[in-house]
């Protein structure tokens, strides 16, 4: 494997806060930035039948499109936390606008160090955040101990075979979708019963992988995204081609995937 050169582009987005505001980001993977989109997660959420009882907690909530679309459709309880202020800000808007500030609410924090009692949630959601956690094993631990006994975590995530990756993947939208960072399904098995949690289901969607991959090409096609890297400089474009081309290759070839996982807590 080629070895990766230093990108001061990559390297002034590296925060995972800092990278979902970026202009290049958002406008390839709009409001809910991961694969299978809101569709995904009302699957997600029936599988852990979340009903109006429940207080779910969405971990690394971003702009808070699953929150509260979760709120609105399933009449619960819903509690977002992430780092980013200004996504934050805006989820707190958007819950105005949709008055369901009553439901819907939107905290500052670090996963590592989740600022809620023990068993605080009946459920916890955590959607394509995983492998941009500081850490992975630590940020489980913490959602294991706000679940109540009995209480479902619904995570999905990208999995790839580390060993296939080749270095032109690395760019801000590999990075978005978290490839250079992600291990196999049955490691994520693992972690998540490390963390003391009872993996009752797993889901193969690497198919919308694939859409999203046909979206972002799209939005090259058009000129979309040209017209928004044109303003910052053109190494992001070629960095995004790259990344295209060598993620359609890992996803044919079985090496990229996107899982989901239904966890209990005993």
């Amino acid at each position: 494997m080629a070895e990766r050169g230093p990108s001061p582009f990559i390297d002034r987005i590296l925060c995972c806060a800092d990278l979902y505001q970026h202009p290049l980001v958002l406008a390839v993977l709009g409001e809910s930035w991961h694969p299978g989109g809101l569709a995904l997660t009302r699957i997600l959420a029936k599988e852990i039948k979340l009903s109006k009882e429940d207080h779910l907690l969405d971990v690394a909530s971003g702009r808070g499109a699953s929150a509260l679309m979760l709120a609105q459709v399933f009449k619960c309880r819903v509690t977002g936390i992430d780092t980013s202020i200004e996504a934050l800000e805006q989820a707190r808007k958007d819950a105005h606008c949709y008055r369901l500030e009553n439901l819907v609410t939107f905290t500052q924090g670090d996963v590592n160090s989740l600022p809620f009692p023990s068993s605080s949630f009946s459920s916890v959601l955590c959607e394509c955040a995983t492998a941009l956690f500081s850490d992975r094993q630590s940020a489980l631990r913490e959602i294991a101990r706000v679940l109540r006994p009995g209480g479902y975590l619904a995570l999905s995530d990208v999995t790839f075979c580390p060993e296939a990756l080749p270095s032109p993947i690395d760019s801000p939208l590999a990075r978005a979708l978290c490839i250079p960072l992600g291990m196999g399904p049955e490691a994520y098995i693992q972690r998540i019963g490390e963390a003391g949690l009872i993996v009752q289901e797993k889901m193969d969607y690497s198919g919308s992988v694939a859409q999203l991959l046909d979206k972002v090409e799209s939005l090259l096609g058009v000129g979309r995204l040209a017209t928004i890297v044109g303003k910052l400089d053109r190494e992001p474009l070629r960095q995004i081609e790259n990344a295209l081309y060598c993620a359609r290759q890992l996803l044919q070839q079985g090496d990229l995937g996107y899982w989901a996982f239904i966890a209990r807590k005993p």
